[in-house]
């Protein structure tokens, strides 16, 4: 079971903007291929928000941890859509 405290936590920069982000939660394959190889995770916290991973940075080293808990850090940015995406700096396997 992955124990978290709710949602996304930012830190903000000096003109508001978040910076970057630490997010707690399980990760989730959100994207599959014609043959069904997963090729987008997301991160699902405990407020039920899911995070959709960029395929940059990090990000995909997060497809060897589906299914886990992990501690991810990055930059949020907007998918145009109403939810958001992270672009991963650091990750770790939560406790």
């Amino acid at each position: 079971m992955c124990h978290q405290e709710p949602g996304a936590q930012a830190v903000t920069a000096s003109c508001g903007a978040p910076s970057h982000v630490s997010i707690r939660g399980i990760v989730v394959p959100s994207e599959w291929d014609s043959k069904g190889t997963v090729t987008q995770v997301a991160i699902c916290s405990s407020d039920e928000k899911e995070y959709r991973v960029r395929q940059e940075g990090l990000g995909p080293g997060l497809g060897e941890m589906i299914h886990l808990c992990v501690e991810v850090t990055g930059q949020l940015i907007s998918d145009g859509k109403g939810g958001h995406e992270i672009l991963v700096w650091d990750f770790r396997k939560a406790d």
